[in-house]
């Protein structure tokens, strides 16, 4: 049943698009019509700039921790939590509300994935940010981190 309740929960949170909503509010445009087409933090930060990449990052991680929080709180199911996690996850990816164009999921999966194991959170953060920081290639640090 705690399944089946937060499943939803966490699409809908995971399918608000921040980056998009950010990149409008700082400049009026629409990030995905620039680099990779996609609302995360990476195209964000191509498009606006660092401070509202780091926003949208803040943002993204933090409704994948929100749905995980509220699984926890309503159901204290470690199935229930995962479940949350993964579908904000996938919410991000395919948002409803945006026509299923959204990120690649990294912050959003961060985000979970801290507030689920917060060292092995803290093991891919420092993987992922090392790796950006050696080869500037975030897409390699999303991936490795």
């Amino acid at each position: 049943m705690a399944i089946l309740v937060m499943v939803p929960i966490g699409y809908l949170l995971g399918s608000l698009p921040f980056g998009l909503i950010i990149a409008w509010m700082a400049k009026r445009v629409d990030v995905r019509d620039y680099g990779s087409g996609k609302t995360g933090m990476t195209n964000v930060l191509r498009t606006v700039g660092v401070k509202a990449a780091a926003l949208s990052m803040a943002l993204d991680m933090g409704k994948s921790i929100l749905a995980v929080i509220l699984a926890r709180v309503l159901f204290d199911d470690r199935g229930a939590e995962v479940a949350a996690a993964v579908a904000a996850l996938i919410g991000h990816n395919w948002p409803v509300y945006v026509g299923f164009r959204g990120g690649r999921g990294t912050a959003s999966g961060l985000g979970g994935l801290f507030i689920l194991s917060p060292w092995a959170g803290l093991v891919a953060a420092l993987v992922g940010v090392t790796t950006i920081a050696t080869t500037r290639w975030v897409s390699l640090g999303s991936i490795l981190g």
